[in-house]
């Protein structure tokens, strides 16, 4: 991870639960899965500290212990594919964090991804099924915006 993040989780006074590192065979796993490639910025988070955030509940999607296939709530397999069916989640949307009391999606959007493999964070409202606008141009400017306390 680089020293900027670092940097903002030291100084952001907060106490973060993570998931801890997960194998890049597991997030190579969840590509297959989700039939993407992931942005070289969300799939250094998953590495490095597998999801969760300021609680495990409210923080970002992930892995949970190096399995990727886990149909559970707090992943990102498991939010996205649970979205899809219950919600109709379009296909090109992956969830990266779920807010159940706002009834929000944020999610990576592959049918804007860039050329050096980074897509930009769409919020989705499960209400009205459909995108609310950018969150960020990238997984990594999200993260540091949630970081530093501009984004919860």
């Amino acid at each position: 991870m680089d020293q900027e993040l670092i940097s903002k989780m030291e100084s952001a006074g907060q106490r973060f639960d993570f998931y801890g590192p997960q194998s890049l065979e597991s997030i190579e796993q969840l590509e297959m899965l989700l039939d993407v490639r992931l942005p070289p910025s969300y799939r250094e988070f998953l590495h490095t500290l597998g999801g969760g955030g300021y609680s495990l509940e409210g923080g970002f999607c992930g892995i949970f212990d190096n399995d990727p296939s886990l149909i559970e709530g707090g992943t990102t397999y498991g939010e996205t594919v649970i979205a899809r069916e219950e919600i109709g989640l379009p296909h090109h949307l992956i969830v990266i964090l779920h807010d159940s009391d706002l009834m929000i999606y944020w999610c990576l959007d592959f049918s804007r991804q860039r050329p050096d493999s980074e897509c930009p964070v769409v919020g989705f409202d499960s209400e009205t099924r459909a995108t609310t606008g950018d969150v960020g141009a990238t997984f990594r400017d999200v993260l540091l915006n949630y970081l530093s306390g501009t984004e919860r």
